[in-house]
């Protein structure tokens, strides 16, 4: 009972000594016992050696005999490799506990090339060093760690591939989980290895480098009440460009997250797109975003985007985001930016104050035109313009007595600035002896520059066009347009236009009355119906 040592039990082995070499394995299952605090075990711990430049693979007897004869080993080892492993290993220090399996192998392969003084195909030995780990597992009180990997080192260069499960529990102040992963490699070539550990065949296999990617899934952050989760990947290739993804965010800021009481700010489903190049930048992001639990305000969004491309070309390309679906395929988002651009879109905002709302869907975007020029020396160029765009669609606002909805779109450009906007208006406020209303559609459209506009913009899933005459040119219109109060009503539809110097203006559909009693039998005033008419200024009168 108070053994302590090390012991291997069940141990076998065989070995073949030739003109070639040495050919060795032996193996065992390990045991420390005895000693206080420290524990050591593995299931079975191997050694292979092979010193020879021929691959050994004979039957050996060991001078056991069973019920079915003598006990043989299968000795199969590659040339020149040396194998060392350990299948089920747990070690425990103080109370905490590591566990798993591994392998350390090291060989020589040759690879056909050619002479580069005769031309001729020879083989080139190349010295290949592999490690592996499989079902890793780190109990380190608070922290727990499971995880697996596979590294090559080669005369090429070093490469491989690790997943990390973290889970970390400091009480209710703080808790971090996640799944990550780290794939790298330094050569140029394409890798494509497979190795056994723990019983297990796993296969590395990895895009010529250099190249590095870290992804994380599962993700989830909780500190003081806070909260942030989702999953990420970054990566590198061999031309130095980068690319990061990421999807399933859910952010929370606040208090007394996740229950009835719960006030905040939170992001949902956020996901986006990342390229950096020598070209330049590229990034995508977007989600749902709500302010929750306040008494007098809410906000929300259906969706949130940002894109920016300070390159000059466009950039459309799908990227992973770490986060894989139920058949196991990546998750991607499709990046699709044009060239030198800023766009913010919100889709399916509300806010709300009070008894007041404002709900719709907003873009403004900036980007950068070019158009061919002739220059002094009569050659062609390319001359860049900015244009800024800023539209409006949906839009709603429920001020009480008071009702908005409208669209709109606005063009800035280095020649000046053009637009189109439709709101439509009702005012509904009421005593107890005489109410007061308003009510129409009106339009305002303008241009200040030189040229027409023919411009198409999406907003809240919704293209609208902005189409208009070259200016100076300002329109502003009326439909459907009515006044009453007192007792007295107006009605009509009207346009007002400055074109080239020139102001016009109509007016059809024109229903006045004053007097008393409008619309009963008993009405007795002054009325006016169908009215309509036209005015036309110039410098001539």
């Amino acid at each position: 009972d108070d053994e302590k040592g090390f012991r291997i039990s069940d141990g076998r082995g065989a070995v073949v000594i030739d003109n070639n070499g040495l050919a060795l394995e032996a193996s065992g299952a390990i045991a420390l016992t005895g000693i206080p605090g420290v524990e050591l075990s593995a299931e079975r711990m191997s050694v292979q050696v092979n010193t020879g430049s021929d691959r050994v693979t004979e039957s050996i007897a060991t001078g056991e005999f069973g019920d079915g004869g003598e006990v043989v080993i299968d000795l199969d080892v590659a040339a020149n490799s040396f194998r060392f492993s350990g299948d089920d290993v747990a070690l425990t220090v103080a109370g905490v506990t590591i566990s798993g399996s591994f392998a350390v192998e090291r060989f020589t392969q040759n690879t056909a090339a050619l002479d580069p003084v005769t031309g001729d195909a020879v083989l080139v030995p190349s010295t290949v060093t592999v490690l592996a780990v499989s079902g890793l597992e780190m109990d380190l009180g608070p922290v727990m760690l499971d995880g697996s990997g596979v590294f090559l080192i080669t005369d090429a260069g070093f490469a491989g591939e690790a997943t990390v499960g973290v889970g970390v529990n400091g009480g209710d102040d703080f808790q971090f989980e996640g799944s990550f992963g780290l794939a790298f490699n330094t050569s140029e070539e394409e890798v494509d290895r497979r190795v056994t550990v723990g019983g297990v065949s796993v296969q590395l296999l990895l895009p010529e480098g250099p190249y590095t990617r870290v992804s994380g899934t599962g993700v989830s952050l909780t500190a003081f009440g806070q909260t942030i989760s989702g999953n990420f990947s970054l990566e590198r290739d061999s031309q130095g460009v980068i690319r990061g993804g990421m999807s399933g965010v859910e952010v929370f800021l606040g208090t007394d997250a996740g229950t009835d009481d719960e006030k905040g700010f939170r992001i949902s489903d956020g996901r986006g797109a990342v390229v950096i190049s020598d070209t330049g930048l590229a990034v995508e992001a977007s989600g749902t975003i709500d302010l929750v639990g306040l008494d007098l305000v809410t906000f929300s969004a259906e969706r949130m985007t940002v894109q920016v491309n300070t390159g000059l070309d466009p950039v459309m390309e799908s990227i992973a985001t770490g986060e894989f679906d139920d058949d196991g395929a990546p998750v991607m988002v499709d990046l699709d930016i044009e060239a030198n651009t800023f766009r913010f879109t919100a889709d399916g905002v509300e806010l709300g104050v009070a008894d007041a709302t404002i709900s719709g869907n907003f873009m403004v975007e900036r980007f950068t035109e070019y158009e061919v020029e002739i220059n002094a020396d009569g050659d062609a160029e390319l001359v860049p313009s900015h244009v800024i765009v800023v539209a409006v669609n949906g839009l709603n606002m429920n001020l009480g007595p008071i009702m908005l909805d409208g669209s709109g779109v606005f063009v800035f450009t280095d020649e000046g600035f053009a637009g189109e906007a439709t709101v439509g208006v009702k005012v509904a406020s009421s005593t107890t002896e005489s109410p007061i209303i308003f009510e129409g559609t009106f339009t305002l459209a303008f241009n200040n520059t030189m040229q027409e506009v023919d411009r198409r913009v999406t907003v809240g899933g919704e293209s609208l066009a902005l189409l208009l005459p070259k200016g100076p040119y300002i329109r502003v219109s009326g439909t459907g347009v009515k006044l009453e109060a007192f007792g007295q009503s107006i009605s009509g539809n009207f346009s007002v236009e400055k074109i080239d110097g020139e102001i016009r203006g109509g007016m059809s559909g024109v229903n006045v009355f004053l007097g008393t009693g409008a619309g009963t039998t008993d009405e007795r005033g002054f009325r006016i119906s169908d009215g309509r008419g036209a005015v036309l200024i110039t410098d001539d009168g």
